[in-house]
């Protein structure tokens, strides 16, 4: 019978890292909720980060961010289009880019079972009516988007999907 030392390290493994660059504050909180409910065991590391502005300062970040993740992806509302020079620097990169129509917030209403409106505006404005809390706060997505939400209309919502496909380590 064979055993082995306790004392004796393990060598470790590497693992497979993502980074995620998000328009703005609570797209980057919903991230994390999905990060927290879907990375856990996915063999992945994630990175989400956001800096705060439309679509060309995501594709700016995601660009110019360390070179060290395996991938790098940018999300942003297709309610402004980047610039091409950003979006070629990107497809160079090989960035992943995923576009939520029109924004972050009417994903979140679709997953509600809402139709979302046809504008940014209207889509915060009517999420946080019906939500009633504040969207930057990651017990507000806990609260109203749980796993099995989540886990059933990603059948039927491709960006949905998309995002969970995030959380997998790619072959």
């Amino acid at each position: 019978m064979s055993r082995s030392n306790p004392s004796k390290r393990k060598p470790r493994s590497t693992r497979h890292t993502t980074l995620i660059v998000v328009e703005g504050e609570s797209d980057e909180v919903f991230l994390k909720h999905l990060k927290i409910l879907f990375g856990r065991d996915s063999g992945s590391r994630l990175t989400v980060k956001s800096p705060r502005g439309n679509g060309d300062a995501v594709l700016k970040t995601a660009i110019d961010s360390f070179e060290a993740f395996d991938r790098r992806v940018a999300i942003y509302d297709a309610d402004w289009q980047p610039q091409a020079k950003h979006l070629k620097a990107a497809q160079r990169k090989k960035i992943q880019i995923l576009t939520c129509s029109p924004c972050i917030e009417g994903l979140l209403l679709e997953i509600l079972g809402e139709k979302p409106p046809s504008s940014s505006a209207e889509c915060k404005r009517t999420l946080e009516q019906r939500i009633g809390q504040s969207l930057t706060s990651l017990q507000t997505y806990e609260r109203h988007f749980p796993l099995t939400l989540l886990t059933s209309c990603a059948a039927q919502i491709g960006t949905l999907r998309a995002l969970l496909d995030l959380f997998k380590t790619p072959l």
